[in-house]
Protein backbone atom coordinates (compact mmCIF):
# COMPACT_ATOMS: atom_id res chain seq x y z
CA UNK A 1 0.00 0.00 0.00
CA UNK A 2 1.73 3.68 -1.31
CA UNK A 3 2.65 5.92 1.75
CA UNK A 4 -0.20 8.39 2.05
CA UNK A 5 2.47 10.93 3.09
CA UNK A 6 4.41 10.69 -0.35
CA UNK A 7 1.84 10.84 -2.44
CA UNK A 8 0.58 13.65 -0.94
CA UNK A 9 4.31 15.12 -1.35
CA UNK A 10 4.60 14.45 -4.86
CA UNK A 11 0.84 16.34 -5.18
CA UNK A 12 2.08 19.08 -3.96
CA UNK A 13 5.27 19.09 -5.74
CA UNK A 14 3.35 19.09 -9.05
CA UNK A 15 0.86 22.02 -7.59
CA UNK A 16 4.24 24.31 -7.16
CA UNK A 17 5.51 22.82 -10.72
CA UNK A 18 2.12 23.91 -11.91
CA UNK A 19 1.98 27.21 -10.46
CA UNK A 20 5.56 28.06 -11.54
CA UNK A 21 5.37 27.27 -15.01
CA UNK A 22 1.89 29.37 -15.31
CA UNK A 23 3.71 32.09 -13.77
CA UNK A 24 6.67 31.95 -15.97
CA UNK A 25 4.11 31.74 -19.15
CA UNK A 26 2.21 34.64 -17.53
CA UNK A 27 5.44 36.68 -17.06
CA UNK A 28 8.30 35.13 -18.65
CA UNK A 29 8.28 37.90 -21.54
CA UNK A 30 8.71 40.29 -18.62
CA UNK A 31 12.25 38.34 -17.50
CA UNK A 32 13.60 38.58 -21.15
CA UNK A 33 13.16 41.81 -21.39
CA UNK A 34 14.61 43.08 -18.80
CA UNK A 35 17.67 40.46 -19.13
CA UNK A 36 18.02 42.18 -22.54
CA UNK A 37 17.73 45.85 -21.34
CA UNK A 38 20.73 44.89 -18.87
CA UNK A 39 22.89 43.10 -21.56
CA UNK A 40 22.30 46.26 -24.16
CA UNK A 41 23.10 49.12 -20.97
CA UNK A 42 26.39 46.71 -20.09
CA UNK A 43 27.73 47.04 -23.86
CA UNK A 44 26.60 51.09 -23.80
CA UNK A 45 28.22 51.02 -21.02
CA UNK A 46 31.50 49.64 -22.26
CA UNK A 47 31.70 51.08 -25.41
CA UNK A 48 31.56 55.07 -23.56
CA UNK A 49 34.30 54.07 -21.40
CA UNK A 50 36.31 53.22 -24.72
CA UNK A 51 34.62 56.09 -26.23
CA UNK A 52 35.98 58.79 -23.46
CA UNK A 53 39.01 56.32 -23.31
CA UNK A 54 39.95 56.77 -26.68
CA UNK A 55 38.78 60.71 -26.96
CA UNK A 56 41.11 61.68 -23.70
CA UNK A 57 44.22 60.02 -25.45
CA UNK A 58 43.45 61.53 -28.69
CA UNK A 59 43.21 64.87 -26.95
CA UNK A 60 46.17 64.15 -25.24
CA UNK A 61 48.28 63.29 -27.97
CA UNK A 62 46.84 66.74 -29.87
CA UNK A 63 48.21 68.45 -26.62
CA UNK A 64 51.53 67.46 -26.63
CA UNK A 65 52.02 67.73 -30.05
CA UNK A 66 51.38 71.17 -29.67
CA UNK A 67 53.45 71.64 -26.62
CA UNK A 68 56.28 70.38 -28.21
CA UNK A 69 55.88 73.08 -31.36
CA UNK A 70 55.32 75.66 -28.51
CA UNK A 71 58.70 74.66 -26.92
CA UNK A 72 60.30 75.09 -30.26
CA UNK A 73 58.85 78.42 -30.69
CA UNK A 74 55.59 77.49 -32.40
CA UNK A 75 52.51 78.53 -31.12
CA UNK A 76 50.73 77.92 -34.19
CA UNK A 77 49.14 73.97 -33.23
CA UNK A 78 48.57 75.31 -29.67
CA UNK A 79 46.55 78.47 -30.57
CA UNK A 80 44.49 76.08 -33.17
CA UNK A 81 43.32 74.40 -30.70
CA UNK A 82 41.80 77.48 -28.61
CA UNK A 83 39.97 77.90 -31.98
CA UNK A 84 36.22 77.67 -32.68
CA UNK A 85 38.35 75.23 -35.77
CA UNK A 86 39.96 72.71 -32.59
CA UNK A 87 41.07 69.50 -33.21
CA UNK A 88 39.70 69.08 -29.65
CA UNK A 89 37.16 66.18 -29.97
CA UNK A 90 34.40 67.18 -27.38
CA UNK A 91 36.93 68.46 -25.27
CA UNK A 92 36.17 69.23 -21.05
CA UNK A 93 36.44 72.46 -20.03
CA UNK A 94 39.22 71.63 -17.81
CA UNK A 95 41.45 70.86 -21.13
CA UNK A 96 40.64 73.92 -22.76
CA UNK A 97 41.67 75.78 -19.01
CA UNK A 98 44.65 73.69 -19.63
CA UNK A 99 45.79 74.66 -23.08
CA UNK A 100 44.47 77.89 -22.38
CA UNK A 101 47.15 78.30 -19.56
CA UNK A 102 50.11 76.60 -21.55
CA UNK A 103 49.40 78.94 -24.28
CA UNK A 104 49.70 81.81 -22.01
CA UNK A 105 53.08 80.80 -20.66
CA UNK A 106 54.36 80.00 -23.90
CA UNK A 107 53.31 82.98 -25.74
CA UNK A 108 55.27 85.00 -23.07
CA UNK A 109 58.02 82.81 -23.78
CA UNK A 110 57.61 83.83 -27.08
CA UNK A 111 56.83 87.28 -27.42
CA UNK A 112 57.91 88.52 -23.93
CA UNK A 113 54.44 90.70 -23.62
CA UNK A 114 53.47 90.08 -19.98
CA UNK A 115 50.14 92.08 -20.69
CA UNK A 116 48.52 89.90 -23.19
CA UNK A 117 49.74 86.47 -21.02
CA UNK A 118 48.27 88.02 -17.80
CA UNK A 119 44.58 88.83 -19.82
CA UNK A 120 44.57 85.36 -20.78
CA UNK A 121 45.52 84.09 -17.43
CA UNK A 122 42.84 86.54 -16.31
CA UNK A 123 40.15 84.38 -19.17
CA UNK A 124 40.89 81.58 -16.95
CA UNK A 125 40.70 83.48 -13.42
CA UNK A 126 37.61 84.73 -14.28
CA UNK A 127 35.56 81.34 -15.79
CA UNK A 128 32.89 79.60 -14.08
CA UNK A 129 32.92 76.76 -16.40
CA UNK A 130 36.40 75.66 -14.81
CA UNK A 131 37.11 74.36 -12.01
CA UNK A 132 38.56 76.02 -9.15
CA UNK A 133 41.93 74.44 -8.54
CA UNK A 134 42.49 75.36 -12.25
CA UNK A 135 41.56 79.32 -11.76
CA UNK A 136 43.62 79.21 -8.71
CA UNK A 137 46.48 77.81 -10.66
CA UNK A 138 46.09 80.74 -13.57
CA UNK A 139 46.14 82.92 -9.86
CA UNK A 140 48.98 81.97 -8.89
CA UNK A 141 51.22 81.89 -12.36
CA UNK A 142 49.33 85.51 -13.20
CA UNK A 143 50.63 86.92 -9.57
CA UNK A 144 54.31 85.97 -10.76
CA UNK A 145 53.63 88.06 -13.72
CA UNK A 146 51.83 90.33 -12.15
CA UNK A 147 54.52 91.19 -8.92
CA UNK A 148 56.40 92.98 -11.42
CA UNK A 149 53.55 95.41 -12.18
CA UNK A 150 52.49 96.24 -8.74
CA UNK A 151 53.78 99.07 -6.62
CA UNK A 152 52.30 96.91 -3.31
CA UNK A 153 53.19 93.62 -3.92
CA UNK A 154 52.14 92.83 -0.25
CA UNK A 155 48.87 94.10 -0.75
CA UNK A 156 48.72 91.64 -4.03
CA UNK A 157 50.02 88.62 -1.85
CA UNK A 158 47.47 88.95 0.48
CA UNK A 159 44.47 88.38 -1.97
CA UNK A 160 45.79 85.21 -2.68
CA UNK A 161 47.21 83.94 0.71
CA UNK A 162 43.29 82.47 1.77
CA UNK A 163 43.43 79.57 3.51
CA UNK A 164 41.21 77.78 0.95
CA UNK A 165 43.82 78.40 -1.99
CA UNK A 166 45.28 75.24 -3.04
CA UNK A 167 48.25 76.95 -3.72
CA UNK A 168 48.70 79.07 -0.59
CA UNK A 169 52.32 77.68 0.44
CA UNK A 170 53.98 78.68 -2.84
CA UNK A 171 51.98 82.04 -2.27
CA UNK A 172 53.70 82.45 1.07
CA UNK A 173 56.75 81.19 -0.35
CA UNK A 174 56.68 84.37 -2.78
CA UNK A 175 56.19 86.56 0.09
CA UNK A 176 59.13 85.20 1.22
CA UNK A 177 61.06 86.07 -1.97
CA UNK A 178 59.70 90.23 -1.67
CA UNK A 179 61.39 89.95 2.18
CA UNK A 180 64.44 88.92 0.90
CA UNK A 181 64.11 91.39 -2.30
CA UNK A 182 63.49 94.20 0.79
CA UNK A 183 66.30 93.01 2.66
CA UNK A 184 63.46 92.27 5.74
CA UNK A 185 65.36 89.17 6.35
CA UNK A 186 64.46 88.28 10.15
CA UNK A 187 60.50 88.67 8.61
CA UNK A 188 61.67 86.73 5.86
CA UNK A 189 63.25 83.45 8.37
CA UNK A 190 59.97 84.08 10.36
CA UNK A 191 57.73 83.07 7.28
CA UNK A 192 60.30 80.11 6.45
CA UNK A 193 60.07 78.72 10.40
CA UNK A 194 56.70 78.89 10.45
CA UNK A 195 55.69 77.24 6.73
CA UNK A 196 58.24 74.64 7.95
CA UNK A 197 55.58 73.72 10.42
CA UNK A 198 52.71 73.71 8.04
CA UNK A 199 51.66 70.00 7.78
CA UNK A 200 49.82 70.92 4.36
CA UNK A 201 53.48 72.01 3.13
CA UNK A 202 55.49 69.26 0.77
CA UNK A 203 58.37 67.38 2.11
CA UNK A 204 60.26 68.64 -1.23
CA UNK A 205 58.89 72.56 -0.49
CA UNK A 206 60.21 72.31 2.96
CA UNK A 207 63.81 71.43 2.14
CA UNK A 208 63.33 74.27 -0.58
CA UNK A 209 62.90 76.63 2.19
CA UNK A 210 65.53 74.98 4.69
CA UNK A 211 67.81 75.37 2.05
CA UNK A 212 67.04 78.66 1.72
CA UNK A 213 66.89 79.59 5.06
CA UNK A 214 70.78 78.46 5.41
CA UNK A 215 71.51 81.08 2.25
CA UNK A 216 70.22 84.04 3.69
CA UNK A 217 71.33 83.47 7.38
Amino acid sequence: MANPESFLEEVAEEVRRDRLFRFFKKYGWLFIILILLAICASIFWEWNKNSSTLKARNNGDLLAEAVKESENGDLTKLEGLLSKESLFVGPRSDLVAVTKILYAEYLFEVTGDSNETMSLLQEVISSRDFSEELRQLARLKHMFFALNNEPDGYEYLDQLAAPNNYFRSLVEEQRIQLHISDNEIDKAISKINVLIEDPEVTQVQKRRLMDLKAAIR
